[in-house]
C-alpha cells in the first residue's frame, strides 16, 4: 500500500533541468457562468374550447425588453426541443415549444392535424400579448411541425410574420401515399405518437416492422388489415384507405396543408423559408407549396422567400450531414442550419441583413461539384432538356449484363418485356423516405444487380466529358400488358467511374390511375398507351468524365414499403393471396416511343 501512494505521489511533480522535480501547480477552480437562458417549464395555454396546451417559454436571461417569439408546435413532445428552444433564446429571440393537443403534457385528444390550424391561431395570440413579446410570432419546425405551419398561416393570424416549414409533405402527395401507392410508414408513425408519451424504442425496431412488412407483402392479410395485425388499430388508416384518389377527403377532412388549393394559398402572404433535401420523402409537397404560393404573392412579397435544397434526408434537413447513405458529399453540405433560420428571421423582422447565404430564391447543393448553386427559382436551375431514347440491343434488357441504351437518337422499333410475379417475396430495395433503411441505401445496388427479368435496365455510354444535372427529370414509357393494374417505378441512377451506383430520384405510377389522380381507369389487356412519369424529386449531381447514368424499370411490389397491387384490378387494400395475377409488360421503343427527359444544368467550375 505504501508503495502505491509513493508511485502516485511521483505522479504529481514534473520532471525539469538537472534532475530537479517540482510539484504541478494545482487546477484553478473555475466558477461556473451565469445562465443564458431562462426557462419557465409547463406553462399553460388554453385554447378556444377550454383544453390546455403544454408549453416551454425560453427567454434570453439578460434581455431586458419585448422579443419576438419563435414557435413550434410539435407531437414529439417538446422535450426533443430544449437545444433549440435554448438556442433562439441565447441569439435574442424568445422561443415557445407547445406539445400539440392530446401529447405530451397537452390536454385533449391527439387527432393527426385536426386540430391545428384552431390551435395554432390560438397559440400565436396568446404569444403575441405576453409581456415578454413584442407581438410578433415566427414558426420554426420540420416534419409535421413544418406541415402544421402551412395550414396555420392560411387562417392569417395577425401576429405570424413569417413561417420556415422544413420537410413538409402533403397528406396524398407524398405524407401516406405517393401518386395514390399508400406505403406502410404511418403504422411505424402510429407506435411513436400513438400515446402521451413517445415510444421511439418500438416505433425503431427494424426486425418487427421489417418482419411484419414482409409477412403482409405475403398476402397472408390485406393491406387493410395491416393496422389491427400490427396491434394498433387506427381509425385514420382505415379512412384513408376509404379514399384512394386524391378526392376532396384529402382537401378538407383531414385539416392538413394536403392539398391546399390555390384560393387557399393566396391567404399566406407571410415570407416563407422552405427547407428540403435530395432525399427528403417529403420534397415534392413542399416543392408543391411552393409554387403554389409564389405564385399568389406579389414580387416584392416573393424577393422575401426563399426555398433550400441540401444533399439531405428527410432527418438531416434539421441538422446537416456530410455523409448521407453512404455518400461523402463533401463539407459543403454541412450547413448550420439554425443559423440560417436565425438570421433570416432577423432579416424578414428588420433586425438584420438578408443572409448571404440566400444568394437568390432558390439555393441548392449539386453533388458530385459538392458545391452550393443559386437560381432566380427552381425550374431556372435548369437551362435545357436533353432527350435520352431508350433502345434494347438484343430484345432482352432485363440485367445489368444485358442492359440496355440510353441513346441520343431513336433506334429502331423493338420491345422489350418484364414479369412481375406478385407472389414472390417482397424485399427492401433500401430506397430512402421511410424510417427502416440502410445505412448506404445511395449506393446499394442489390436490387438492381438481381433483378432477373423482374425489371429492365438502360444505360448511358461511358460519358467523355461532365455531366451537370440540376432540375426534375421526367420520363415517357410505350407500355402494354396483360392484366387491368400493375405499380411501376422507374428510378434513375448515377454510376461512377469505379461502378459505384448512387441513386437521383425516382418516380412511380400505378396503371389505373395513369391519365388522374383523382379517377381511376383500367387497363384494357395488351393495349398499348403512354405512361408519363412527372413526378421525379428534385436531383442536382455532376456526372464525371467516365461515368454514365442508368434507368431502371421495376415492379413497385420489390419493395415492402408500399401497398402491393396484385394486378387483379379489384380494391388493391382488399387483395391477398387469392388475387395474385402475375403481369407480364411490355415497353415499346424506337421512334415516337420510350424516352427520358434529363435536366441540364450550367456547366460550372
Amino acid at each position: 500500500m505504501m508503495r502505491l501512494r509513493l508511485l502516485g505521489a511521483l505522479a504529481l511533480v514534473l520532471a525539469v533541468p538537472g534532475g530537479m522535480a517540482q510539484a504541478a501547480p494545482a487546477a484553478q477552480p473555475v466558477d461556473p457562468a451565469p445562465r443564458q437562458v431562462v426557462v419557465d417549464w409547463h406553462v399553460p395555454i388554453t385554447m378556444r374550447d377550454g383544453v390546455t396546451l403544454n408549453a416551454n417559454i425560453y427567454r434570453p436571461a439578460a434581455s431586458s425588453g419585448p422579443l419576438p417569439v419563435v414557435l413550434t408546435i410539435t407531437p414529439y413532445t417538446i422535450d426533443t426541443l430544449h437545444k433549440t428552444g435554448s438556442y433562439f433564446a441565447r441569439h435574442g429571440f424568445v422561443y415557445a415549444a407547445v406539445d400539440t393537443r392530446g401529447r405530451g403534457g397537452s390536454q385533449g385528444v391527439f387527432r393527426p392535424t385536426t386540430h391545428e390550424a384552431e390551435d395554432g391561431v390560438d397559440v400565436i395570440d396568446w404569444l403575441a400579448h405576453r409581456p415578454f413579446s413584442d407581438g410578433r410570432v415566427v414558426m420554426w419546425g420540420g416534419s409535421y411541425a413544418g406541415r402544421n405551419q402551412l395550414v396555420i398561416a392560411t387562417q392569417k393570424p395577425e401576429a405570424l410574420k413569417a413561417i420556415a416549414p422544413v420537410s413538409a409533405g402533403f397528406f396524398g402527395v407524398d405524407r401516406g401515399m405517393r401518386a395514390n401507392i399508400p406505403i406502410t410508414q404511418p403504422m411505424t408513425w402510429e407506435a411513436l405518437i400513438g400515446q402521451k408519451t413517445a415510444n421511439p424504442q418500438a416505433s425503431a425496431d427494424n426486425d418487427y416492422w421489417l418482419g411484419a412488412m414482409a409477412e403482409l407483402a405475403s398476402g397472408k392479410i390485406s393491406f387493410r388489415q395491416f393496422d389491427s395485425y400490427v396491434g394498433l388499430p387506427s381509425a385514420q388508416w382505415q379512412a384513408n384507405l376509404q379514399h384512394p384518389t386524391l378526392d376532396a377527403y384529402w382537401a378538407n377532412t383531414t385539416g392538413d396543408a394536403s392539398a391546399l388549393t390555390a384560393a387557399q394559398l393566396s391567404r399566406v402572404t407571410i415570407p416563407v423559408l422552405a427547407i428540403t433535401g435530395d432525399y427528403d420523402a417529403s420534397q415534392v409537397g413542399l416543392r408543391h407549396f411552393m409554387a403554389l404560393h409564389d405564385g399568389a404573392v406579389t414580387p416584392a412579397d416573393r424577393a422575401m422567400n426563399a426555398m433550400v435544397i441540401g444533399a439531405w434526408d428527410h432527418h438531416a434537413t434539421r441538422e446537416a450531414k456530410r455523409i448521407v447513405g453512404g455518400v461523402d458529399f463533401g463539407p459543403g453540405n454541412v450547413v448550420d442550419l439554425l443559423d440560417l433560420h436565425r438570421q433570416w428571421y432577423d432579416w424578414v423582422l428588420g433586425r438584420g441583413p438578408k443572409p448571404a447565404f440566400l444568394t437568390d430564391q432558390f439555393v441548392y447543393y449539386q453533388g458530385g461539384a459538392n458545391a452550393w448553386r443559386s437560381a432566380p427559382s427552381l425550374a431556372a436551375a435548369t437551362v435545357a432538356q436533353q432527350t435520352l431514347w431508350l433502345a434494347s440491343k438484343g430484345g432482352s434488357s432485363g440485367s445489368l449484363a444485358t442492359h440496355g441504351v440510353l441513346a441520343e437518337n431513336p433506334g429502331r422499333a423493338v420491345q422489350d418485356g418484364y414479369v412481375y410475379d406478385p407472389s414472390v417475396p417482397g424485399r427492401n430495395e433500401g430506397i430512402e423516405g421511410y424510417d427502416m433503411v440502410s445505412p448506404d441505401y445511395l449506393t446499394n445496388d442489390a436490387a438492381v444487380r438481381r433483378l432477373n427479368g423482374e425489371g429492365l435496365v438502360y444505360e448511358t455510354p461511358v460519358l467523355d466529358k461532365p455531366l451537370d444535372l440540376a432540375g426534375i427529370p421526367s420520363a415517357e414509357l410505350w407500355l402494354s400488358m396483360d392484366v387491368p393494374d400493375t405499380d411501376i417505378r422507374v428510378a434513375l441512377y448515377a454510376v461512377q467511374p469505379d461502378g459505384t451506383q448512387i441513386f437521383l430520384s425516382q418516380d412511380q405510377i400505378r396503371a389505373r390511375y395513369r391519365t388522374s389522380l383523382e379517377r381511376e381507369t383500367l387497363v384494357t389487356p395488351g393495349k398499348l398507351e403512354r405512361y408519363d412519369f412527372h413526378r421525379f424529386d428534385f436531383l442536382a449531381r455532376r456526372i464525371p468524365a467516365g461515368g454514365r447514368l442508368r434507368l431502371v424499370i421495376s415492379p413497385l411490389g420489390l419493395s415492402l414499403h408500399d401497398e402491393r397491387n396484385r394486378n387483379s384490378g379489384g380494391v388493391v387494400a382488399d387483395e391477398t393471396t387469392r388475387d395474385n395475377r402475375t403481369a407480364h409488360v411490355t415497353l415499346w421503343m424506337g421512334p415516337g416511343r420510350s424516352q427520358l427527359h434529363l435536366p441540364i444544368a450550367a456547366a460550372r467550375q
